[in-house]
């Protein structure tokens, strides 16, 4: 590994492909083996918007699970046709809307003020439109202390107890050409527990029973947890989600992962540019930083592995890894009772593939290059920026 990553330009991403291909793999296979009607693979594109990933989930049979206007456009400059999208979010343009719509994505409406175009421009609709409805629910009172809002109410879909899904339902039976024809249940939470999914799932078998709806698909949304040891895999997952549902022979199941495919195949190389001693303290400074691993700063300790040019050296009673910004606390984590660190030596941190490339900022140096490691050679797919990058499109004084 040493050898391929020798000539490497440092602060940068390492895909590990092979890694990634195992996660690939082994969602596809898990959820496949537990669910007799199709699965559709909806690849989160906010979790890592990189072009060479994106095209990589598109090769690999994933839609685009997008939340965005520019997401959207971003994945029909990929390749994507507009019937293998999944548009999400809670803000969607009425032009965003009116195109999905008309072009057979999936769609999942969130919000009354979709719901207003859609009563407002249905005559105009081309083909007959189908959406889904996110719905959400009090969650935290069937799973205590699982999910991340609490006993606050989820600020996204139609909520339940309150009548607004009942609400939107019966406005949309109102519409004619329009058919509500997915559910969509995704919630962010703390645990990814078993428990948390077959509370979605059962909240879905619910409604569809309470309001009489045949919908084509129930999409289940993220936040699994991949391949962390000791956790729930996909088969299980697949599993608890399946037993909601009495007759699912022709009912479709969307999942929409990213952190859980990848997270652990992506990496961060830095090296190491100073030393110094402060009293007791030594801090080594490398040319990457905290803003591309861990943009906010989150109380994260990161595995490591230390690439050392030598290793005939005297070990150290504690280390500080800092960034190269000039935020004092940009510090990436404490080497203790390991080996003295000299310029030169490269660190590499360990599962930074999640929302980091995508929330890292362009503060005092641009974003850094992404490598793609096949197990033989390693190949560049993102250059650095530079300023050219920076002011491509801007204006200056004059």
């Amino acid at each position: 590994m040493m050898s391929r990553w020798n000539d490497l330009h440092t602060p940068c991403y390492i895909i590990d492909k092979q890694r990634l291909d195992k996660n690939t793999k082994d969602l596809q296979e898990g959820f496949r083996k537990c669910w007799g009607a199709p699965v559709i693979f909806g690849y989160s594109v906010k979790t890592n918007s990189l072009p060479w990933m994106i095209t990589y989930m598109k090769a690999h049979g994933f839609l685009a699970e997008v939340v965005s206007e520019q997401e959207y456009r971003l994945a029909r400059r990929l390749g994507f046709d507009i019937h293998e999208i999944v548009l999400n979010g809670p803000v969607k343009s009425e032009e965003l809307l009116l195109e999905a719509l008309n072009g057979g994505a999936y769609v999942n409406l969130d919000n009354f003020e979709e719901i207003a175009v859609i009563e407002r421009r249905v005559a105009e609709r081309a083909r007959e439109w189908k959406v889904g409805l996110r719905y959400s629910f009090e969650l935290e009172e069937v799973c205590p202390g699982e999910t991340i809002v609490g006993k606050e109410h989820g600020r996204f879909g139609f909520h339940v107890e309150s009548g607004a899904f009942e609400e939107a339902v019966t406005r949309l039976k109102c519409c004619k050409g329009v058919q509500i024809t997915g559910l969509h249940g995704h919630s962010s939470t703390r645990t990814k527990s078993l428990g948390i999914f077959g509370a979605i799932a059962g909240k879905a078998a619910e409604l569809m029973e309470k309001y009489n709806l045949q919908p084509e698909y129930v999409d289940i949304g993220g936040g699994f947890f991949g391949d962390k040891p000791g956790a729930p895999d996909y088969q299980e997952y697949g599993d608890v989600i399946a037993k909601a549902f009495h007759d699912r022979a022709q009912l479709k199941l969307i999942v929409e992962p990213g952190a859980s495919l990848v997270s652990s195949p992506i990496g961060y190389l830095t090296r190491v540019v100073n030393v110094r001693d402060a009293g007791e303290m030594r801090f080594a400074t490398l040319d990457g930083s905290n803003v591309h691993i861990n943009p906010q700063f989150h109380n994260i300790s990161f595995q490591k592995e230390l690439l050392l040019a030598d290793n005939e050296r005297e070990k150290r009673e504690r280390q500080t890894l800092c960034g190269y910004t000039c935020i004092e606390m940009d510090r990436l984590g404490k080497l203790e009772m390991e080996k003295e660190l000299k310029t030169g030596d490269k660190i590499f941190f360990k599962n930074c593939g999640s929302y980091s490339m995508t929330l890292a900022p362009l503060f005092i140096s641009y974003f850094p290059r992404v490598y793609v490691d096949d197990g033989i050679e390693c190949k560049c797919v993102r250059e650095a920026w530079s300023e050219e990058e920076f002011l491509q499109k801007c204006e200056v004084y004059r």
